[in-house]
């Protein structure tokens, strides 16, 4: 078997996977807040939190720092102690972790084979009276159904605490996601739709919740010194949300750019034996955070030597997760029961580069790349 280096040279410039960019006026803006000297959140946390809340269709929206903060803060508002909570076996370690260190007990369920989401047949097997939240997770930017979610909910009385750290600018029916839930949490990281380098956002259409997860964010201060309730310092601050600010500003940019590409993949890689693109849910407008594909294992195709031969290539190629959550030895105690389609996900799927500011002479070489390297080893 031919080996893909003795065939096709590397690109001359290294196609990164995620490329964060910021106006050139927030050098400015920065500078002013140094100036000023007023460095914990203040008037420039308050307009990035209003500009969130209106974009995302939410009633409250609080600056946190990080998006595992974000989930914490959800859960804890939404969750009793030892109360068990529905999350997908296959998502990044916090969408669990957050659970547990709110004082729930994660019930991992499977996932759609095709979608990568939460499968909600599963989440019906797994759902009891004791279950007091699902933990919806919208990977990649691909939403979960919500007439599915809806309906287990309802029959539960289920809270629902959306991990939306990857689906900034995701709709589903036309809907933006803030519209639809208990708690929707979002992550500001540097390789999502938005960044502020680290930081998130927690969202809600409830008045209660929103007081609380205020509250809980700032050691449950009600006025200076004076505390009601044991919280966390979870603050977000001026220097973040000045580049929040400034991200949300061209939030619909990054999003078109974003899709263009999406759409130009899908065509492509459908003419790629062995290797097939995440399936976007019906009434879905996907962000694209990541543009992830699975390798087919029937056609005996090895995930790791494709994302190995793009690396060599200088095509970023990264692994979105190569560990399902049942496999992650934090998470043992917590397995009763393997979720098989996510542990087998987790065998084979892998993101090619998806970013506003990718060529696209760029997309034409990760396509050319991915088609040869494939190939090779069918």
């Amino acid at each position: 078997m031919l080996h893909i280096d003795s065939v096709l040279k590397p690109v001359e410039a290294r196609i990164r996977q995620c490329r964060p960019s910021f106006s050139r006026h927030v050098v400015d803006e920065i500078e002013y807040v140094l100036r000023r000297g007023m460095l914990r959140e203040g008037t420039c946390t308050l307009r990035f939190e209003d500009c969130f809340r209106k974009r995302t269709g939410a009633q409250y929206a609080y600056s946190v720092s990080n998006g595992t903060a974000a989930l914490h803060l959800g859960l804890l508002c939404c969750i009793e102690p030892g109360c068990r909570v529905l999350v997908p076996g296959f998502s990044f370690i916090a969408s669990a972790s957050a659970v547990v260190h709110a004082g729930g007990v994660p019930v991992f369920v499977d996932v759609d084979p095709e979608t990568f989401l939460l499968d909600i047949d599963d989440a019906w097997e797994k759902t009891d009276e004791s279950t007091g939240a699902i933990v919806p997770v919208h990977l990649f930017g691909n939403v979960v159904p919500y007439d599915g979610l809806l309906e287990l909910a309802e029959e539960y009385d289920l809270r629902i605490v959306h991990d939306a750290a990857q689906a900034l600018g995701s709709t589903y029916m036309g809907a933006e996601l803030g519209e639809f839930s208990d708690v929707s949490c979002y992550s500001f990281y540097p390789s999502k739709i938005i960044t502020t380098g680290e930081g998130g956002m927690v969202t809600t259409y409830s008045e209660e919740l929103g007081h609380r997860v205020e509250l809980l964010k700032n050691h449950g201060e009600t006025e200076k010194y004076l505390h009601t309730l044991l919280g966390y310092n979870f603050r977000g601050n001026e220097v973040a949300s000045v580049l929040g600010l400034d991200q949300m500003t061209r939030l619909d940019y990054f999003l078109e750019k974003r899709r263009s590409i999406a759409r130009y993949y899908d065509l492509a890689i459908g003419n790629i034996e062995g290797v097939v693109p995440q399936r976007v849910t019906e009434g879905t407008e996907s962000c694209y955070n990541y543009y992830t594909v699975r390798v087919d294992p029937a056609m005996e195709l090895d995930r790791d030597m494709i994302v190995m031969d793009m690396r060599n290539m200088n095509i970023e190629t990264l692994v979105h997760y190569p560990f399902a959550l049942t496999e992650q030895p934090a998470l043992r105690k917590y397995v009763t029961e393997p979720c098989q389609v996510a542990e087998e996900l987790a065998k084979n799927v892998f993101s090619i580069p998806i970013h506003p500011y990718l060529t696209k002479r760029e997309a034409e070489q990760v396509i050319l790349a991915l088609r040869t390297v494939v190939y090779r080893y069918l």
